[in-house]
């Protein structure tokens, strides 16, 4: 019961379940919490357990105007998409997504998409430390595989925001994970984003022992120029990479 909050952050070990009542007057949330324990055994039960958990949260937050989804929670979206689970309808116009871009991220960053029709900012930190991910049993990964690298392209639902509303995309760290999938995700928002105005894409990539400051920069041009190829359905967006 918090009537007069304007910010929330739930972060960390998550050791209980939480309900949120009463937090109308909330702006932004963070949800960066985490499940994980060695002999913590995810069975196909606790992993629908978890998915009703964070929709319920998501439903109690769908108001708030920014949002902050963690690497864990992120991945916890998947279980949604398999148990076909309703999404909760967000109002969340400014959206940031902590976590790296890799194979289990990509069905929740589609639903959290599809279920922002209001977005106008996305922001993908790839910076972020947090290697908390869902520890999804062997039995589960089995009877769910998917292409990550064609899942993006391959959606055949709607995704409002990019048609009408998303205007800036900022991605923070690109390239940190060496990852196909983040070109992907890129090249996907590229070719949605209908109204996309801006894309800012900032490497922090360090240079090795191995690797000159000349070699870095002719990593960072090939990269910059298989960015700029991507077509973009958007005639004014730009792409600027720092």
């Amino acid at each position: 019961w918090a009537p007069n909050l304007r910010s929330l952050e739930i972060s960390g070990y998550f050791y209980l379940k939480c309900r949120l009542v009463n937090v109308s007057s909330l702006v932004a949330a963070n949800l960066s919490f985490w499940h994980s324990d060695p002999v913590f055994s995810t069975d196909d039960d606790e992993h629908e357990e978890f998915g009703n958990l964070l929709l319920e949260l998501l439903e109690s937050l769908r108001h708030v105007k920014e949002l902050t989804i963690g690497t864990w929670c992120t991945q916890v979206l998947l279980i949604l998409e398999v148990k076909r689970l309703p999404s909760t309808l967000l109002q969340c116009k400014c959206l940031t997504l902590d976590t790296h871009i890799e194979n289990e991220d990509l069905p929740g960053i589609a639903r959290l998409l599809q279920s922002s029709p209001y977005l106008e900012t996305l922001v993908i930190d790839i910076s972020s430390n947090d290697t908390k991910r869902f520890p999804f049993s062997r039995e589960y990964r089995n009877g769910y595989i998917f292409n990550g690298e064609d899942y993006l392209t391959s959606q055949k639902r709607i995704f409002e925001c990019l048609s009408q509303q998303l205007k800036n995309v900022i991605i923070v760290d690109f390239g940190k994970m060496h990852s196909n999938f983040e070109l992907k995700l890129v090249q996907f928002l590229l070719e949605k984003a209908r109204v996309l105005e801006k894309m800012v894409i900032n490497s922090r990539r360090k240079r090795s022992d191995k690797c000159s400051e000349c070699c870095m920069s002719q990593e960072l041009f090939k990269v910059a120029q298989q960015l700029l190829s991507f077509p973009r359905s958007s005639p004014n967006a730009k792409v600027v990479f720092t």
